[in-house]
């Protein structure tokens, strides 16, 4: 068993995505801040589940929010 399996917290696989990320998580997989994740929450630009007092982040989501932010490049005249 290598270090790190032996870091590993949880019984998940290493090949099994996980539902839903903590704000950690969701800040890693945009390549943002987790500042910004907290602004974007609280201008309510991205979706979040309650669970609890906990505050979590679907994968699709995030990816959703990725969507409506995509711009298109513009031909050259």
């Amino acid at each position: 068993m290598n270090t790190n399996e032996n870091a590993r917290t949880d019984r998940r696989p290493a090949h099994v995505t996980p539902a839903v990320l903590d704000g950690d998580g969701a800040a890693e997989y945009l390549r943002i801040t987790k500042r910004h994740l907290r602004e974007l929450h609280a201008r309510r630009e991205i979706t979040v589940v309650r669970i609890g007092k906990l505050i979590r982040f679907r994968l699709a989501d995030l990816d959703e929010y990725i969507e409506r932010n995509v711009q298109p490049a513009r031909p050259r005249p």
